[in-house]
């Protein structure tokens, strides 16, 4: 068997008109991945049509909405959503979807994601919420409207860290005095 991919592969090579078939036909679970990470939505849709797995992991256990989170892509997000795409799964360290858009600052996504029913409270392994990610990397922007949309301002991550101090380690003036407002209701 070993053989015979080694030949397969030599003769992708040979002809590089057959690799784009070698690909699809043999390996189109790559195909698939690549076209998510690459934000080809038109090609993933084409997946989705054959009866692909909109909620499947690859081999890093990510489905392909963690990445359309990870990329900021709001036309992938959307589509992966029309696919049915669960928005709660959660990655090894029990971070969703949610919490990647909110870690990199992709407000909109983050809005999407809520709209289709992303858990805005929910805790990963350390007790991380969306709004502490985003507080600790530093996104005004998605720290502002996590706290419009409700966002619980009283949990506490593992170790007993709050929004509050995970502010004042932050040193960002403007989401303190963003935190600041919603913590004393003003």
């Amino acid at each position: 068997m070993r053989n015979f991919v080694v030949a397969l592969v030599g003769l992708a090579l040979l002809c590089p008109a057959s690799v784009a078939a070698l690909e699809s036909d043999i390996f189109p679970e790559l195909v698939y991945i690549t076209a998510v990470r690459e934000d080809d939505v038109e090609r993933v849709k084409s997946f989705l049509e054959r009866g692909y797995d909109v909620n499947r992991v690859d081999g890093k256990g990510l489905a392909p909405l963690f990445y359309a989170a990870k990329n900021g892509s709001v036309d992938m997000t959307k589509a992966l959503l029309h696919y049915r795409a669960k928005v709660n799964l959660k990655d090894g360290f029990g971070n969703t979807p949610l919490i990647w858009a909110c870690e990199r600052g992709h407000t909109d996504v983050v809005e999407i994601l809520l709209k289709a029913g992303s858990d805005i409270d929910i805790q990963n392994r350390n007790g991380f919420t969306p709004l502490m990610r985003a507080i600790e990397t530093g996104h005004r922007q998605t720290v502002e409207l996590l706290i419009e949309k409700g966002s619980d301002l009283t949990l506490q991550d593992f170790t007993g860290r709050d929004i509050q101090m995970l502010t004042d380690i932050s040193r960002n003036q403007r989401i303190k005095k963003i935190v600041a407002k919603a913590l004393h209701g003003n």
